[in-house]
């Protein structure tokens, strides 16, 4: 099964853009890596394969402290890690006038988590693929979804 957390995510069909019919999304709209840490235990009791989390920009937008969501985000991925479930990072995306504290955002996950197994995979979205400055366009959930298929082929149980 494979799990998607994310506000981002929230709408997507993702059975339908992967071609996985066994999907999870545990998506919900203004979300923040707080709230996602508080509801882990729900997305572990689901035992996907497999977790993308992309966590961060509401934070950013509510200009939580980039340490305090890296370290949220750093503590979401060891739980599922320390679950069983592959953890598959992808950096927040570009939001309109808040690109240096996604850039320090994104910087300090990585830093964060570069000692460990878990992987981050960076989506090629740029602002042209942003429809407000932070909600994705069809082309970004094109990119998204071409970049993750090859993981999405291996941890694809339909």
């Amino acid at each position: 099964m494979l799990c998607w957390v994310n506000s981002i995510t929230e709408q997507a069909p993702w059975a339908e853009i992967t071609g996985c019919s066994s999907v999870v999304n545990f998506g919900i709209g203004g979300d923040t890596s707080a709230g996602v840490l508080a509801r882990i235990d729900d997305v572990i009791k689901a035992k996907p394969n497999v977790v993308f989390l992309m966590v961060g920009a509401n934070d950013v937008r509510r200009d939580t402290p980039v340490a305090e969501t890296a370290e949220n985000i750093e503590t979401i991925a060891k739980q599922l890690t320390g679950a069983g479930i592959k953890v598959i990072i992808h950096p927040v995306l570009p939001i309109d006038g808040a690109e240096a504290s996604v850039a320090d955002l994104n910087r300090d996950v990585a830093e964060r988590l570069a000692r460990t197994d878990i992987a981050i995979v960076a989506l090629p979205i740029d602002a042209t693929d942003l429809r407000d400055g932070l909600h994705l366009k069809a082309s970004g959930y094109a990119k998204w979804r071409d970049t993750i298929d090859p993981l999405v082929r291996q941890y694809c149980r339909s």
